[in-house]
């Protein structure tokens, strides 16, 4: 049982380090709809948006090499990788002024006026200190310093958190892009400073050696990263051309919301994938994997299922009664939860076995998908379309993956999986017609049908947990 116990404990870590830089925009969000009109909080929605394609590229996935490579390894070979990748990164972010500004220059010479060009800066300043902040805390989950991400992901919850209050109501747009930065820079300095992070930093660790393994890892990546905010992101330059900034800030917020039940499934394959590489090989992996995933997966499919069948209440105590009629692509995009939570499943295996050519071929997929789909679907359906859009695309990278993971280890309960899934989307087509007691009928059975198929787990669970006897 120590493998269970050390996932136990390590998502407990994660849980706590992540759910402040996972949920604040949902804690948040009665706030920022109320601060910021339906235009505004679209405009922050691109923003966001632009920054994350930024870091796609110039980052170089470097995040996801810190987290593999210093794991179980000396001191001083954590501090050539950490020197060797932080030198890199920084290295990258000159780069990355240095082009802001010839476009700055560029847009204004010619004057070109558009979202990116008009708020250059601050996508540049959103990059930067995501990209060092990102970068510090996952060497500290890499090499094991678990309390240090924790706190860490506090320190990050707490200063948003001060500085919305303090900076939205006076500026708007650009308090909100500004509160971000603050926040991921104290964040950054705690890891530093407080944790003493710095003591793995110096010239003379820097290895060239150690940076191109990490590389060597972590560049075919990039157009993974790359095809990813194709799949999720590509679709707001395509709403804000044909319905605009509000089209996109109702979108934000159906968005937002079921974010936040995915940042429930990453906080979870975070500390998943910590126990998948050490456990990985071992005698009875393959149960322990198939245990875990059943549970995950159910779970998934009731967060789903729940979030569709109480979308307007959920909207309704959430968010400003202006942004009420995200409401209706809340339950589209519910949907994508569970692929995205299968496909994070999945990719954990690609991590350990270090085949991340599975996540540029899997997202590649998703990415195709979803440029066709919303082109086709949102000048034609208009948000309706872009919901859609976004979740057959997750649907699509989620298969893709499991199709490939199923070859690593074979999983044991995908006929389970596939009728749940089919009870899910009789629930989104009820909820579409809004035949509500329907769909809290069919929601009903869905739990009752989850119960049984794993009841035997259950009923182990509650015996090991002492809440039945033999």
């Amino acid at each position: 049982m120590g493998r269970y116990k050390t996932l136990g404990k390590n998502s407990l870590y994660v849980m706590i380090g992540t759910f402040g830089s996972k949920f604040i925009s949902f804690l948040m969000l009665p706030l920022y709809t109320r601060w910021l009109s339906v235009s505004d909080f679209g405009l922050t929605d691109l923003l966001t948006i632009y920054s994350t394609l930024v870091t796609s590229i110039f980052s170089l996935s470097l995040n996801e090499s810190i987290f593999v490579f210093p794991a179980r390894q000396s001191k001083d070979q954590q501090a050539k990788y950490f020197t060797s990748g932080i030198c890199t990164v920084l290295f990258m972010s000159i780069i990355v002024l240095i082009i802001s500004f010839l476009t700055k220059l560029i847009s204004n010479t010619y004057g070109i006026e558009n979202s990116f060009a008009d708020n250059l800066w601050l996508i540049y300043a959103l990059y930067f200190a995501t990209a060092i902040q990102t970068y510090l805390q996952m060497f500290c989950q890499g090499i094991n310093k678990m309390r240090t991400f924790c706190f860490a992901g506090i320190i990050y919850t707490g200063a948003t958190a001060i500085f919305s209050f303090w900076l939205i109501p006076k500026m708007g747009v650009v308090g909100f892009v500004l509160a971000n930065v603050f926040a991921n820079l104290s964040s950054s300095l705690f890891i530093v400073l407080g944790e003493k992070i710095y003591c793995f930093f110096s010239f003379k660790f820097f290895d060239r050696q150690c940076l191109n393994e990490m590389l060597k890892y972590s560049v075919p990546m990039i157009p993974n990263t790359i095809m990813w905010w194709i799949l999720s992101a590509i679709n707001r330059p395509i709403i804000n051309a044909h319905l605009g900034l509000e089209a996109i800030g109702l979108f934000a917020v159906a968005n937002k919301l079921s974010s936040a039940v995915s940042s429930l499934t990453q906080i979870f394959t975070s500390s998943w994938q910590v126990s998948v590489l050490q456990e990985y090989g071992k005698k009875d992996f393959s149960e322990f994997f198939n245990n875990i995933g059943r549970t995950f997966f159910v779970v998934l499919i009731l967060l789903s299922c729940s979030m569709a069948v109480f979308s307007p209440f959920i909207i309704k105590i959430t968010v400003d009664s202006k942004f009420f009629e995200a409401w209706r692509f809340l339950p589209i995009i519910s949907l994508a939860v569970v692929f995205n939570g299968l496909s994070s499943h999945a990719g954990t295996l690609f991590s350990a076995t270090k085949t991340s050519k599975y996540f540029l071929y899997s997202s590649i997929a998703g990415a195709m998908c979803s440029i066709v789909f919303n082109i086709l679907l949102i000048p034609w359906i208009g948000l309706y379309g872009a919901s859609i859009s976004f979740t057959l695309s997750q649907v699509a990278i989620g298969l893709y993956r499991l199709y490939f993971a199923n070859r690593i280890i074979k999983y044991k309960y995908l006929y389970q999986f596939a009728f749940l899934f089919l009870g899910n989307i009789g629930l989104l087509i009820l909820i579409f017609f809004e035949e509500w007691i329907a769909s809290y009928c069919l929601y009903l059975l869905i739990i009752g049908i989850s119960i049984y198929f794993n009841r035997t787990y259950i009923i182990s669970i509650c015996k090991n947990c002492g809440l039945i006897h033999s």
